[in-house]
């Protein structure tokens, strides 16, 4: 039953029949008057043309897991991301490729939900450091007037959508 949660649980439940629904228990707003029991969920997208949702309406609801990264003793200089990936290899090279898979999915769900946006294209002569698709050595890339990004080691030119994870060095003109 949803009704045993508190206000600020963040949760995907079902939804008036939608599945996999991103919802948030809260505390019943002031200008529900008597309408008390409807207005217990919101969800994130609406379902059926509402965003408001009674606990009849909620069903099958599972609570994320927020995880204060910040908090969890990791060497200095390591990330818990970086600690995960390590432990994930470690598990998969003893053969315990279930737990290999747990922590992998745990550490691409922390990796997606900590990764910055994507910085905009910086305009003319512009500099980034990024990858190429395909390649794992970052490398520093420019923007030339034609708008083809270049990289000094290399005459192959790129579009923006080829650099992965582009870092600001040069903001250009």
């Amino acid at each position: 039953m949803s009704e045993k949660y508190v206000p600020g649980t963040v949760a995907t439940a079902t939804v008036r029949g939608t599945k996999d629904v991103r919802v948030m228990k809260v505390s019943t707003p002031s200008w529900a008057g008597r309408n008390t029991d409807y207005y217990q969920w919101i969800s994130a997208p609406t379902v059926d043309g509402c965003g408001w949702h009674g606990a009849e309406d909620v069903t099958d609801v599972r609570p994320l897991v927020a995880l204060d990264l910040d908090a969890l003793p990791v060497r200095p200089k390591s990330s818990t991301l970086a600690v995960l990936r390590q432990w994930q290899g470690i598990a998969r090279n003893d053969g315990q490729s279930v737990d290999a898979n747990v922590l992998k999915a745990i550490a691409d769900q922390i990796e997606a939900q900590t990764k910055p946006p994507r910085i905009p294209e910086p305009g003319v002569w512009g500099v980034v450091e990024a990858r190429v698709k395909g390649e794992r050595l970052r490398r520093k890339f420019v923007r030339h007037s034609a708008g083809a990004w270049f990289n000094a080691a290399s005459s192959t030119s790129h579009d923006w959508d080829d650099l992965i994870d582009p870092v600001l060095v040069r903001k250009g003109i």
